[in-house]
């Protein structure tokens, strides 16, 4: 199973403890992007290229910067460093890329009035073993539950309210330098109390770009296709909401800065095609969709459950009815899915 990190308190003693205990993770994640900075600039450009970025994340989300400080402090790291690791935005294909297959279930389309989200996310193998999950408990009661990477950065995650948070990386040609990170909007919507403000939060008008995120509740799921400076909300089609890495609706295409990417659209296909068949969905459908190799049933940097230069971190799979989350920790066709966090005991 899984290893959950608890941290608790301020969001000083948060980072404190987030940091003592990813302290490997981080320098390790620190170390991959100092060998990798984007082209042309060297490691200490880009820290400094990081800043106005870090300013704006401070103005807005101060408990971040708080988290993300201290953090860096108890793993013996430069604290300017550890974030700018989290700046995706300076890289044109950042270490800490997040390409990953989404599919959300509600009625009809799911089995017995069951509601699922399902995540698979992608990213470099370097930055696979970097993997953590992170229970953080604020003084105000809420606990938020993050998986990802190097203790800080979230790519799905629930709150203690029943909100889930998933999505997807997308490539757009309008990013605002300076703005806040994508990856810091994310882990910010995790302290909403619902979807509608955590739609708001994905929304921010300082955001430097944005993901694909998906904010599902019992009530309601909502697909927020973003780049910088627009945006469309994708609701369920017949109780569905399948994702990948590219722009899905008419007037987010003009912002696809990776026009006929292969892999997504393929993801993408294959996952509704799996979608329509097993109708209605189950826990077994949806892992059989998660774990999918293609028609073929060869694994590769196409299918769902991906195998090369990218490979799936790990497969997120959430029944809100029940509030069981469920975790297998690297490729879904290796590794079992294990219950890891129950929603409503934390409520």
């Amino acid at each position: 199973m899984a290893e959950i990190i608890t941290a608790q308190g301020s969001a000083t003693q948060r980072g404190t403890e987030i940091g003592r205990q990813t302290k490997w993770q981080m320098i390790q994640l620190v170390d991959l992007c100092r060998e990798s900075p984007p082209a042309p600039f060297t490691w200490p450009e880009t820290v400094k290229r990081s800043e106005p970025y870090y300013q704006q994340t401070q103005i807005h989300f101060p408990h971040l910067i708080a988290e993300n400080d201290a953090a860096a402090t108890a793993a013996g790291l430069d604290p300017q460093e550890l974030f700018t690791t989290s700046v995706e935005e300076l890289w044109a294909t950042a270490p800490m890329n997040h390409n990953c297959t989404d599919v959300i279930a509600y009625p009809p389309a799911s089995h017995t009035n069951q509601i699922w989200v399902g995540h698979n996310n992608d990213t470099d193998p370097k930055v696979a073993e970097l993997t953590t999950v992170v229970e953080r408990h604020l003084e105000d009661g809420l606990v938020i539950l993050g998986v990802g990477t190097a203790g800080l950065f979230v790519s799905a995650g629930a709150n203690s309210q029943g909100i889930v948070l998933t999505g997807n990386e997308l490539t757009q040609t309008d990013i605002q330098e300076g703005g806040i990170p994508r990856i810091q909007l994310a882990m910010a919507l995790l302290y909403a109390p619902n979807v509608t403000q955590a739609v708001s939060i994905a929304l921010h008008p300082r955001r430097a770009s944005s993901y694909n995120n998906i904010i599902s509740s019992v009530q309601e799921s909502v697909s927020v296709e973003a780049s910088a400076t627009a945006h469309r909300l994708i609701r369920p089609e017949s109780g569905l909401i399948i994702h990948s890495n590219h722009y899905l609706t008419p007037g987010m295409q003009a912002y696809e800065g990776k026009p006929n990417y292969t892999s997504s659209l393929t993801r993408h296909r294959r996952a509704t095609q799996l979608a329509t068949q097993l109708h209605p969905l189950d826990r077994e459908n949806m892992i059989s969709i998660l774990a999918d190799h293609g028609e073929d049933n060869l694994p590769s940097e196409n299918s769902i459950c991906r195998h090369g230069e990218s490979q799936t971190q790990f497969s997120f799979l959430a029944n809100l009815t029940t509030g069981v989350i469920e975790l297998a920790v690297g490729n879904p066709c290796q590794n079992r899915f294990e219950a890891i966090w129950q929603i409503s005991s934390h409520s």
